[in-house]
């Protein structure tokens, strides 16, 4: 699949079920202006590189469109007022840059074994970690945008000096927006069980009290 095609389809998906009625199982209370406006200035500074030379890694080619997720970030950090929330969101964030830039790691070396797929797998496990930490949006998206840049990170540090190591083209959004997408839906799924389990139990309470002693 050609790179930025599964963030373009993820994103249309999202369109449609925010204009048919899903709006706060795709963004919660997030103003949609505000989701669009992060967009348009991550598209835009896509094609803006910067180059760095790393003692670990050598070259390393930045897209500022990451910027995107920064901000993001940094206004989920803001908009967090509780202490113990927010240190959930650090750690949740170095816990899933972990265990992403593990299977990263891993993949690189024998890219055979693997689940779904390579690029994947590691996304889709940071999206179903960050969904069973939290169930908030502006949380869910922040640990994933910040567990991806640690990941990065981690990546940068392990692997070996080779070729140049770029953060911010169009695979790397297509991870971050596969990982956002699984969040939300595990968290979806989630609800819908829990809501289920209830009506089961109160159908089955109500049933018991409507017995006649024997």
């Amino acid at each position: 699949m050609n790179t930025g095609y599964l963030s373009l389809w993820i994103l249309i998906i999202a369109v449609i079920l925010i204009v048919t009625g899903w709006r706060e199982q795709v963004v919660g209370h997030s103003k949609l202006w505000l989701v669009a406006a992060a967009a348009g200035f991550s598209l835009m500074l896509q094609h803006e590189v910067v180059t760095i030379q790393s003692g670990l890694h050598g070259i390393i080619n930045i897209h500022l469109s990451i910027i995107g997720v920064l901000i993001v970030v940094a206004a989920a950090a803001r908009g967090t007022r509780q202490a113990a929330s927010l240190l959930l969101c650090v750690v949740s964030s170095l816990l899933v840059g972990i265990i992403w830039g593990s299977v990263r790691i891993m993949y690189s070396y024998d890219p055979v074994l693997y689940v779904f797929h390579p690029t994947w797998d590691g996304p889709l496990i940071g999206g179903l970690l960050t969904a069973a930490f939290t169930t908030k949006v502006p949380n869910q998206a922040a640990i994933i945008g910040a567990g991806a840049l640690a990941a990065d990170a981690l990546a940068i540090i392990w692997l070996p000096d080779g070729n140049p190591y770029t953060i911010g083209h169009l695979s790397w959004w297509d991870t971050c927006i596969l990982a956002y997408a699984t969040a939300r839906a595990a968290s979806a799924g989630g609800r819908l069980v829990s809501i289920a389990a209830v009506r089961l139990r109160t159908s089955l309470t109500n049933n018991r009290g409507g017995q006649s002693p024997s």
